[in-house]
């Protein structure tokens, strides 16, 4: 079935990486999500990565900075875990 949220405005992921970033001294963001939940916190991260599959890629988000994973399931998993990888430490 279809899903139905009642999120308060002030209460987000967004607000929570933003909060850790501040208290670490402002490190870059790397988030990755497939929820409409997570468009917000994708949208203002450093970096960010959705899978093909999910609610994001059913309602075509888009943003700056935003790699989608070329596989789905399971294996996007993997290929997210890489490509973090690859955004925190620079190997690719």
């Amino acid at each position: 079935g279809r899903k139905l949220y009642f999120i308060p405005s002030l209460i987000g992921k967004e607000f929570a990486v933003a909060e850790v970033a501040r208290r670490m001294g402002g490190p870059r963001v790397v988030a990755a999500g497939d929820s409409l939940l997570d468009k917000n916190f994708l949208g203002t991260a450093f970096a960010a990565i959705r899978p093909s599959h999910g609610e994001l890629e059913e309602s075509g988000f888009e943003a700056k900075g935003l790699t989608v994973t070329k596989k789905r399931g399971v294996l996007a998993g993997e290929e997210i875990v890489r490509a973090a990888h690859g955004m925190v430490f620079g190997d690719s």
